[in-house]
């Protein structure tokens, strides 16, 4: 490979460098919303537990 580079070339690079990182950026995305869910899952089991077990003595 050549040291220099094309105009063309380093644009072709950049863009594929641009959809690579915005690709990341989706899939980050998707996790911390998976994320946030089971936080929100989880809040609300550990929630009625201690309802249930203020309630009824349950557990």
């Amino acid at each position: 490979m050549s040291e220099q580079m094309s105009n063309e070339q380093f644009q072709q690079l950049m863009t594929r460098l641009d959809h690579i990182e915005g690709n990341m950026v989706k899939k980050s995305d998707v996790f911390q919303s998976v994320l946030t869910v089971q936080g929100f899952m989880f809040a609300i089991v550990v929630g009625v537990v201690v309802v249930l077990n203020s309630l009824i003595g349950f557990g």
